[in-house]
């Protein structure tokens, strides 16, 4: 009695029929069972009386292999056999920096193939760092992995313009997405919740000033700074200015200005700072001269005072 399978072949259902003699193999003599397995060409499988598959006649206690399945994309069970190919792709990352062709190595150390440098935890640009030094690489391969470098950051260069030009007209990125709980708030830690960074301060002036009162232990805001330079005929006025809350004056001078080599005198106005605050101030106003040697120097004139003594130095 034969049975059909799933895949429309047949089977014999019961006790495979006896042989006198041991089949010959496939493709000798034309010879094919009627029932061959799928996996295993010159098999054969039988059903038992209730139509489920039953192995071959034999001890119970012998366990048939594993049949082998098609590797349809023929990379095997080796994930990681491109981690040492260079400029192959890592295991679930990014494709390999160029320079790695002339190192042999894993993620925990490279060897430089040409003489006997390495590095544990290697990273790209420590590896480009000794490529740059080691003499013992052929110069058209530090000249090719240059090449490359330099293509590299030419197309970076031409994305981050052409994302800033995006930005200009309105058509910037798409928003990050933002981790949310399963109440829906916002999880701290996600980048919609970190600060902006904070732009950096604008440029200073290349004269400045920080003015200290002694009486209070505080920076003297809503001081009037004069700023003059000496010339033939005598000290011209070059600038002035006011304190702010920390007793600083960073803009007297634009920031663009090219300080000319010579002597300059910065005048502090004590007695109106003191009598705007009821204190009789022994000063009228105090005057610092000072010279400035190198016109690519900045120059910082700090003063701590009191209504009967003053003290100053060049700063930072």
């Amino acid at each position: 009695m034969q049975a059909p399978n799933f895949l429309g072949q047949y089977y014999h259902a019961g006790p495979p029929p006896p042989h006198s003699q041991q089949p010959p193999q496939p493709g000798l003599g034309g010879y094919q069972p009627a029932n061959a397995s799928p996996f295993h060409p010159g098999s054969e499988i039988h059903l038992d009386g209730q139509g489920h598959l039953a192995g071959p006649p034999g001890p119970s206690n012998v366990q048939l292999p594993e049949p082998e399945l098609p590797d349809p994309l023929g990379v095997g069970d080796d994930d990681d056999s491109t981690l040492d190919t260079p400029g192959g792709k890592k295991k679930g990352g990014r494709p390999r920096d160029k320079v790695w062709e002339l190192f042999d190595g894993d993620r925990e150390v490279a060897k430089c193939r040409y003489c006997q440098w390495k590095t544990d935890h290697p990273k790209a640009f420590r590896m480009r760092a000794h490529v740059a030094t080691c003499e013992l690489i052929p110069q058209d391969r530090r000249e090719d992995l240059q090449r490359f470098q330099e293509e590299k950051e030419h197309r970076q260069a031409i994305k981050k313009e052409h994302a800033e030009q995006l930005g200009a007209a309105g058509g910037g990125a798409p928003p990050k997405k933002v981790k949310r709980d399963h109440n829906g708030d916002v999880v701290i830690g996600s980048a919609a919740s970190r600060p902006k960074m904070v732009p950096a301060p604008p440029a200073r002036s290349p004269i400045t000033c920080h003015v200290l009162d002694s009486t209070s232990g505080k920076p003297a805001p809503e001081m009037r700074i004069r700023l003059d330079r000496l010339n033939t005929t005598g000290f011209v006025l070059q600038a002035q200015g006011m304190t702010d809350n920390d007793g600083r004056c960073s803009t007297l001078l634009p920031s663009s200005t090219r300080l000319e080599v010579g002597i300059f005198k910065i005048t502090f106005f004590v007695n109106e700072y003191f009598t705007k605050r009821g204190i009789l101030s022994f000063y009228p106003f105090i005057e610092i001269p000072f010279e400035v040697k190198s016109a690519d120097e900045h120059y910082h004139i700090p003063c701590l005072l009191s209504p009967y003594s003053y003290t100053t130095y060049r700063g930072s």
